[in-house]
């Protein structure tokens, strides 16, 4: 930062979500990390200092993803294969399937491998909303084309399949149907609706508002609000400057999408 005092300065730090994902999301070494973490952004703001450049820079603190604890999975594939939707070999190799998950973690799609057969959608819907409404069951809720649509999800899927809290999703093809989770003590890639979900948002310093709490924004935001403050528009960008936060004046022309 000394030698090239950069415009813009981009830092992952990648170690909090192992740890959440294999450890557990309080647990000791993620808060040590985030200490650690917390470390070296303080050094940052310091070298800003030193190298004088402090009093126009601004400073966003983000991540993409909150973080749900989990003590069991679920295998959605295990239940399909067993109902004739995918067709197992002897040792298990997968040779045929009519509706399969795509993705695991906090969420899963279930797709078709013929999009147009209704009649198969209708009954693999039917069957784990069946499955969901079973006291105890490992499923939270299934979420139907219609909301996939308004949330803006995987278009090709029938369904999303939301686990129970403390339930992942495990897509292995064979195996209990839910068992506990020896890998795993934390995972992330659910529906949006989990308040520990939400993803961190920090802004401070140059063009940021002090002291303001805004309850609630989106991901897709943060970008074009670094590019108001770095004086130019992204046209063509699906979000938005956060206008609310800033004390810079933010352009009133965008393109339509």
């Amino acid at each position: 930062m000394g030698n090239y005092k950069p415009n813009l300065l981009l830092v992952h730090f990648v170690e909090i979500d192992f740890l959440e994902h294999t450890k557990g999301v309080f647990s000791q070494p993620v808060l040590d990390k985030l200490e650690e973490t917390d470390a070296f952004i303080g050094k940052l703001i310091e070298t800003t200092k030193k190298v004088g450049v402090f009093d126009r820079t601004s400073f966003f603190i983000v991540s993409d993803h909150g973080f749900t604890s989990v003590e069991k999975q679920f295998r959605p594939a295990v239940l399909l294969a067993k109902e004739g939707y995918i067709t197992l070999s002897k040792d298990a190799k997968l040779l045929d399937w009519q509706a399969i998950p795509f993705g695991q973690g906090g969420s899963t799609a279930i797709m078709l491998k013929n999009p147009d057969d209704k009649a198969t959608a209708s009954k693999v819907v039917e069957l784990f909303e069946k499955f969901a409404a079973k006291p105890n069951s490992p499923l939270n809720r299934v979420v139907k084309r219609d909301q996939l649509i308004k949330l803006g999800a995987t278009p090709e899927a029938i369904c999303f399949l939301e686990p129970a809290p403390g339930y992942e999703i495990n897509t292995e093809l064979t195996g209990e149907l839910t068992e506990k989770s020896e890998k795993y003590k934390g995972t992330h890639g659910g529906l949006p609706t989990r308040s520990e979900l939400y993803a961190a948002f920090i802004a401070s310093g140059y063009g940021i508002k002090k002291g303001l709490r805004e309850p609630f924004t989106k991901n897709i935001h943060v970008a074009p609000t670094i590019a108001t403050l770095l004086g130019f528009t992204m046209q063509m960008a699906e979000g938005r400057p956060i206008r609310e936060i800033l004390t810079v004046p933010v352009p009133k022309t965008r393109s339509k999408r």
